[in-house]
């Protein structure tokens, strides 16, 4: 759909409708903005491999990876609708240091993920039907998750394969087969 590389920073991407691709939007740049685009149908909607960027207010549906950030650092995830059969609503692998707040996040397989991912806030979203609320996988310590609404999901919040030192604070984790 729409992909920067190397040395392309300080772009907008916004309003955009992108559909049916491989990557909707790949990034391996820095200080870019990702605002208002519908992103529907893709395997990966938007995938980063970068830092310092921002990604607000986007319509993400049916993608096998809503948002994943791959090696990334210093991202905002502020504002989206990440809804409806994407596999993985938010997937950070390999990546520290990002933000992932405000964001509605309801009817996919996972809602957000973390594996190999340290130092990370998940602040104030809404995160409910799905069948894992919010995961932390193999080594993803030192994040905290606080503020949330963790409702009707099988999972609400789990930790697995080393991952400690976290902090959750201030959920409200209601409704789902397993709270923690």
């Amino acid at each position: 759909g729409i992909s920067l590389h190397d040395y392309s920073s300080n772009n907008i991407i916004i309003g955009n409708n992108i559909a049916n691709n491989l990557f909707g939007i790949l990034l391996s740049s820095s200080k870019n903005r990702i605002s208002g685009n519908n992103i529907t149908n893709n395997d990966y909607g938007i995938s980063l491999v970068s830092s310092s960027n921002i990604i607000s207010g986007n319509n993400i549906t049916n993608n096998n990876h809503g948002i994943r950030l791959y090696s990334s650092s210093y991202v905002s995830i502020v504002g989206n609708n990440i809804t409806v059969n994407n596999l993985h609503g938010i997937w950070l692998e390999y990546s520290s240091n990002n933000i992932i707040s405000g964001n509605n996040i309801t009817n996919n397989c996972n809602g957000i993920s973390l594996h190999y991912s340290s130092d990370n806030s998940i602040v104030e979203n809404n995160i409910a039907n799905n069948q894992y609320g919010i995961s932390l996988h193999k080594y993803s310590s030192n994040n905290i998750i606080s503020g949330n609404n963790i409702t009707n999901n099988d999972y609400g919040i789990s930790l697995h394969d080393y991952s400690s030192n976290n902090i959750i604070i201030g959920n409200n984790i209601a409704n789902n087969l397993f709270g923690i």
